[in-house]
């Protein structure tokens, strides 16, 4: 089922809903696949990565990976104040402690840039 305002998912463009649905390879919010194949079956990450994602990388001059990508997201949604638990749930862990595991550093980093940000004001 589609939410307001994104079409569901079709093989052309599950790239393009991939970044509004927040990453991941098998399967989107909903439960509709993210990456599909033309019979709209969910790809696998190496298909993903070796078909699509790193041809278009190095098209583009990049040297980066979907892990990259995602690492990057979480680290934008971090900088920008969404909570762990949100987060968590973007990013597909089972838990937020999952989570906090990986991205302390960054919650840590952005509670100490707001307290100084706020004593210099």
């Amino acid at each position: 089922m589609a939410r307001a305002g994104i079409e569901p998912a079709t093989p052309r463009f599950s790239a393009v809903q991939s970044v509004e649905r927040g990453g991941g390879y098998g399967a989107g919010m909903g439960g509709d696949p993210v990456f599909a194949s033309r019979k709209g079956t969910p790809l696998q990450h190496r298909n993903v990565t070796s078909r699509g994602f790193a041809p278009a990388a190095k098209l583009a001059g990049l040297e980066v990976s979907i892990h990259d990508t995602r690492h990057a997201f979480a680290s934008r949604m971090i900088s920008r104040g969404i909570d762990v638990v949100t987060l968590s749930g973007l990013l597909g862990h089972r838990n937020p402690r999952v989570t906090l595991e990986a991205y302390s550093h960054m919650y840590d980093r952005q509670k100490t840039d707001d307290v100084i940000r706020e004593a210099m004001a």
